[in-house]
């Protein structure tokens, strides 16, 4: 109460006056304050020191107005970041994108050559063997089926080595890497399952379609020629 302070600094009759600064306060803090100090101090008079008042809610603005323009500069600079992050994400994306179009293809080819001519050698090396059941009466379906039968199985045991290997590098990978250099999770590079499908199916298919040529020279051979010859 207003006596209790006067008589605290002994001052009694002398202190009839309380100032205080403006707080950020929501609703009006003129009448706010004259509420409060009115039910302890009906006979006080409340009036607000307007200038001191402002001056202090305008260094508050201030301050508030400068924390504002920071925070958006550092929103800025992050979202040109993140934007810097995507492109050269974009880009790397792009270039192995362009990388496995290239490269795809030629890898494909060299193992069908490789595949030709494993069994061209095969062939070679069976020309005895296949006069001998030729002359035997095996009919050209049997003796192909020889050659693309193994040919199958390879393609087929290829492909499973492929997707073991695919799968296994998926899983060890992040044990030791975690994330790539930007922050990229490895799970976008989840082998699918469509991928791994098409290997399974499409490695027995090149094979086979390498195999062909040479197959076709086996089975197209006079066994009476192969059989004098040897």
């Amino acid at each position: 109460h207003l006596h209790d302070a006067q008589k605290l600094v002994n001052k009694p009759g002398l202190i009839h006056q309380i100032l205080a600064l403006n707080c950020k306060c929501k609703g009006s803090r003129i009448s706010v304050i004259r509420k409060e100090l009115e039910g302890v101090l009906p006979d006080t008079k409340v009036t607000e020191d307007s200038s001191r008042a402002t001056a202090r809610e305008e260094q508050r603005d201030l301050v508030a107005s400068k924390r504002k323009a920071q925070m958006k500069l550092v929103e800025e600079s992050q979202a040109e970041q993140l934007a810097l992050v995507k492109s050269n994400r974009e880009q790397w994306q792009r270039a192995l994108r362009g990388l496995i179009a290239f490269t795809l293809p030629l890898e494909v080819l060299v193992a069908a050559i490789v595949v030709g001519l494993m069994t061209w050698l095969n062939v070679r090396e069976r020309r005895s063997e296949i006069g001998l059941l030729r002359a035997l009466g095996k009919r050209t379906g049997q003796i192909a089926s020889l050659f693309l039968v193994k040919s199958l199985l390879l393609g087929l045991v290829g492909g499973l080595l492929a997707i073991g290997l695919c799968t296994l590098t998926y899983w060890l990978v992040p044990l030791f890497v975690g994330s790539l250099a930007d922050g990229t999770s490895l799970q976008h590079y989840r082998p699918g399952t469509t991928l791994l499908a098409f290997t399974l199916l499409g490695a027995p298919l090149v094979t086979c379609m390498a195999s062909y040529l040479p197959t076709l020279h086996a089975i197209s051979q006079d066994p009476a020629i192969i059989l004098n010859d040897h």
